[in-house]
C-alpha cells in the first residue's frame, strides 16, 4: 500500500494523527518527545503531493481557497506551512494553513487540539527546529475585537538575519496534559 494512502486512513481514523514530517534535531520521533502525543501538521511537500493527486478526502474538516487555482495551474509553485491556534474558553484548534503567492491553497482544522502556546515561548517538545507561538491580534482594530477572542496564535521562527518567517514547527496534543 501506498504511504500517502497509509497516512490518509491514519488521518481519517483519528483526527489528531498527524505525521511529524521533519522531526526536531534532538528528538527521533513526536511519540519518543512526549506521552501525550505531540503531532505537527503535514510537511508543505506531502501535502502538496496529496493535493495534486487529488488525494485529500480523507484530511479532517479539509478545505481550500484563492492559492488553489494557481497551484493547480502551476503545480511547481513553491508552498509554505503556517500552523496556528485558537482557544476560546474550552474549546480549542489547530490549523495547519498551505500558502502561496496567491494566498491560501488548502487547510485543515484539528478540532479539541491542544498547543503549549506562551507567546515568544513554548516547552521543546511542542515546538521544533526554533518554532515558536507567536501572539497575535485577532482583528486589525481594537474596535472589532470581541472580548475573551482577541488574540490567535501563530507558528513563528527565526531567520538567520532576524526576520520572522511563518512556520509550521509547532505542535498539537490531543488535549491539555
Amino acid at each position: 500500500m501506498k504511504p500517502h494512502i497509509l497516512l490518509a486512513a491514519a488521518l481519517c481514523a483519528t483526527p489528531l494523527a498527524i505525521a511529524q514530517t521533519e522531526p526536531a534535531p534532538t528528538q527521533t520521533s513526536s511519540q519518543e518527545a512526549s506521552p501525550s502525543m505531540i503531532t505537527f501538521c503535514l510537511g508543505s511537500n506531502e501535502m502538496l503531493d496529496l493535493f495534486l493527486k487529488g488525494e485529500t478526502e480523507n484530511i479532517p474538516r479539509y478545505s481550500e481557497s484563492a492559492g488553489a487555482r494557481v497551484q493547480r495551474q502551476f503545480p511547481k509553485t513553491h508552498v509554505y506551512l503556517h500552523a496556528k491556534y485558537i482557544e476560546r474558553g474550552d474549546r480549542s484548534i489547530g490549523i495547519c494553513q498551505y500558502s502561496n503567492h496567491v494566498g491560501i491553497v488548502a487547510n485543515y482544522v484539528l478540532n479539541g487540539a491542544w498547543a503549549d502556546a506562551a507567546d515568544g515561548d513554548c516547552s521543546g517538545e511542542y515546538c521544533a527546529r526554533g518554532g515558536y507561538w507567536r501572539q497575535e491580534w485577532r482583528e486589525t482594530s481594537e474596535a472589532d475585537d470581541v472580548e475573551g477572542q482577541e488574540y490567535i496564535y501563530t507558528c513563528m521562527r527565526d531567520n538567520q538575519d532576524g526576520r520572522v518567517f511563518p512556520s509550521g514547527q509547532c505542535g498539537f496534543s490531543p488535549g491539555k496534559p
